[in-house]
């Protein structure tokens, strides 16, 4: 009799969620490899990148396009992490080169930058073209915006020299053009 009670105990206490072995909230297998929720938004970069008049030191092929959600910082003076730019001294994003969002730059000096999750109506990134691994252009704060029809094009010559050109805010220069997708066919 005693086993027949403790035997239906204990189905009654495992039928009631509270077995000896509990189920974690979240099971291993599907922690790392969560698909993106059905109102995930997503944008793209595109354009290209030329070289600039007489360049025989580089190819379009060692020119490579990153975006860091790190924003540039300008500091005062030079630092032992700063760089030299057209608008004083800046502090490139330090990691930039790990960016799940990059791309190189083909034989035509085309290139795409496809899947960039978006966070509500647009998120802010730096753009940073890079031409042997040194940092040449950087596009501070660029919003890129949901969809292939806000697709953001960025055409660009690379500076001669080796200061670092800086576009902020997406305002144009002689070095960058930008433009989203759907003010080319206005």
């Amino acid at each position: 009799m005693k086993q027949v009670l403790l035997i239906t105990a204990a189905c009654l206490l495992m039928t009631a969620g509270c077995g000896l072995t509990p189920t974690p909230a979240n099971p291993p297998e599907t922690q790392s490899r969560r698909a993106p929720s059905a109102d995930q938004l997503f944008g793209n970069v595109f354009g290209r990148v030329q070289l600039p008049d007489g360049s025989a030191h580089t190819t379009p092929e060692s020119i490579q396009v990153y975006l860091s959600r790190k924003p540039m910082e300008t500091v005062s003076r030079k630092a032992a992490d700063a760089r030299a730019a057209d608008i004083g001294w800046i502090r490139v994003p330090e990691d930039y080169t790990a960016s799940p969002y990059q791309s190189r730059v083909g034989p035509d000096g085309r290139f795409l930058i496809n899947k960039i999750p978006i966070d509500g109506k647009s998120t802010d990134f730096t753009i940073i073209i890079a031409s042997a691994g040194k940092p040449r252009i950087l596009v501070d704060k660029a919003p890129v915006l949901p969809g292939a029809s806000m697709a953001l094009r960025l055409n660009a010559v690379l500076p001669a020299d080796d200061t670092i050109h800086v576009v902020k805010r997406m305002r144009n220069s002689r070095y960058v053009k930008t433009a989203y997708n759907d003010e080319l066919t206005k």
